[in-house]
């Protein structure tokens, strides 16, 4: 089956920007801010890289990290299967959360789309869901705020959210 996401969006904590990549143009095209789209659903999954067979790794999108089972892979085959517990600490993967998004292109059309949460983005996106009915309202990116660990400078993005305008409500 055909995946029905138009686009696949990511925060660049070293950047603090917004990007998804087209691939006809093989780019990252960034995001103008603020971009605002409603939560359709969320997952949770692993990505990252693995240095030592230089892949990305990948898994299935689960709801329940204790009671679904997730099968982490690189382009070499199968790294570790089980509850995010059990794969946890393979080298390289992150958890991350997976959300799929209403959100309007360029044509002012209602798209699918999804914003993978991971790292600093994770971190912000978990704070600001805290107490909310993220099904509710409109969701924004609305910029990134510098922080520092160490040596690493990094952005986290900055999350608001609004009521649904009547003519989203309307799409």
């Amino acid at each position: 089956s055909t995946n029905p996401c138009k686009k696949w969006f990511e925060w660049s904590g070293s950047t603090g920007q917004l990007y998804y990549y087209d691939k006809e143009k093989g780019e990252k095209i960034d995001v103008e801010l603020p971009f605002t789209f409603l939560v359709l659903d969320q997952l949770s999954t692993i990505t990252g890289y693995s240095d030592d067979q230089q892949s990305g790794i990948w898994s299935n999108e689960i709801r329940s990290t204790n009671t679904d089972r997730l099968v982490v892979k690189t382009k070499n085959g199968i790294l570790g299967a089980g509850l995010y517990n059990d794969v946890k600490n393979i080298k390289g993967a992150r958890y991350t959360k997976s959300i799929y998004i209403g959100y309007f292109d360029e044509n002012k059309k209602l798209q699918i789309g999804n914003f993978k949460a991971v790292g600093a983005a994770l971190s912000a996106w978990i704070e600001f869901s805290k107490g909310k009915n993220l099904f509710q309202d409109a969701i924004s990116v609305t910029g990134g705020t510098k922080a520092k660990k160490g040596a690493t400078v990094y952005y986290t993005p900055s999350f608001s959210s609004r009521e649904i305008s009547v003519d989203t409500d309307l799409a």
